[in-house]
């Protein structure tokens, strides 16, 4: 099998959420054993015992006897701080005995970091319209940090066991708001942006080591971060932010977890040594429509 994963050992932050989970599953349907971190520990051991179970196994036996199934352990961590990050990386060790890969999926955005409007409007500032202004410090901080540092911290805590792994691979997950600035969400985009700055940065900085750094830039998926935005709270039903992407998305929906798998799968795989420092769009088309 080309995009082979049977083996390795892998550590996902932002294990428990809704796209951490589906990569963890993938992995371990594919042979690797994976460390789920986050910070709430009943939310990972819900997902590892979802991922264990021996139905998926069987259902991955019977696509292909001759990968064997692994395993997915719960880690406590809290990627904003290092010595959480610390013990983290010692219960892997620890459990695992190595580390052949990084994904950071931890990250998110938040309503208390977002404007209330797209644009400002004259008279907005007078008005109890949600204006920039009103975006306190400290939370644009909280998110800006969850996901620049959030990425940066694991990199650094892991970044021995990678170059020890001789063919050691990060992913870290972008957004299409890295590129393309999204309205109402500053914190947000500016902490993806830093996310494909530093992909980049790494790449060069450890091509001599072995190890390979990437990032995937999901389009619009419904996860627990962005939900808020894209729905109605009271009803649930599409909302006016939500219909305006998808009809910006040529493909017409959302994605859903599993579309990230086979680029995951790709980019960690030993046959894409020559493939460092790039973003892959998994968008269905946004990216790429100019809208009209």
């Amino acid at each position: 099998m080309m995009f082979s994963v049977e083996g390795k050992s892998i550590v996902i932050t932002g294990g428990g959420g809704v796209l951490g989970r589906a990569m963890a599953r993938a992995l371990v349907n594919g042979g690797a054993e994976v460390a789920l971190l986050g910070r709430t520990r009943s939310v990972l051991d819900e997902a590892v015992s979802e991922i264990n179970r021996s139905d998926g196994k069987e259902v991955n036996k019977k696509i292909n006897k001759n990968i064997r199934s692994g395993d997915a352990i719960a880690v406590r961590c809290n990627v904003l701080d290092e010595s959480s990050c610390r013990t983290a990386r010692e219960t892997v060790i620890k459990q695992f005995g190595k580390v052949d890969a990084l994904i950071n999926a931890a990250g998110g955005a938040s309503p208390e970091a977002s404007t209330g409007t797209e644009q400002l409007q004259e008279g907005d500032l007078d008005s109890e319209v949600r204006t920039i202004l009103d975006v306190p410090y400290d939370e644009f901080r909280k998110i800006s940090d969850l996901n620049s540092l959030g990425t940066y911290l694991p990199m650094t805590i892991f970044l021995p066991d990678l170059i020890n792994s001789k063919n050691g691979s990060i992913i870290n997950i972008s957004s299409m708001g890295a590129d393309r600035p999204l309205t109402k969400s500053p914190a947000y985009s500016a902490g993806k942006a830093a996310v494909d700055n530093l992909t980049k940065w790494m790449a060069v900085y450890l091509a001599k080591t072995g190890v390979r750094v990437n990032a995937i830039a999901p389009g619009f998926f419904l996860t627990k971060q962005n939900r808020f935005l894209l729905t109605d709270k009271e009803t649930g039903d599409i909302s006016p932010r939500g219909r305006k992407i998808l009809d910006n998305t040529p493909q017409g929906r959302f994605g859903s977890p599993e579309d990230l798998v086979s680029t995951v799968l790709w980019l960690l795989a030993d046959a894409s040594c020559f493939v460092t420092g790039i973003v892959v769009p998994v968008d269905g088309g946004f990216g790429a429509f100019g809208g009209v």
